[in-house]
């Protein structure tokens, strides 16, 4: 049983998905959706078809919305380190 399997096994209680980050493109999106399933953050990808077939990235069709369950949002904030500074990453200023 994977990770949405688990989610949606009661389907009258379907999470809502909040959106986490926008990437610029599918490459950027695999990386965030690889780095937030290895925390085990169920991760749902958004994105314009023609974007993926095309492989556009500097117009808005490349762009891919990054969604995961409300009940995860907030660990996928930290894990995708939005709202941090470079000081709270332990980069060094």
């Amino acid at each position: 049983m994977d990770m949405w399997d688990a989610l949606f096994s009661d389907a009258d209680a379907l999470p809502s998905l909040r959106l986490v980050k926008t990437a610029g493109g599918q490459m950027e999106a695999m990386i965030v959706r690889s780095r937030l399933e290895a925390e085990g953050i169920p991760v749902h990808l958004r994105y314009e078809a023609a974007g993926s077939l095309y492989g556009f990235s500097a117009t808005g069709m490349g762009r891919v919305d990054i969604l995961v369950p409300e009940a995860f949002a907030e660990a996928a904030l930290i894990a995708c380190g939005e709202g941090r500074g470079p000081l709270d990453q332990g980069d060094a200023a």
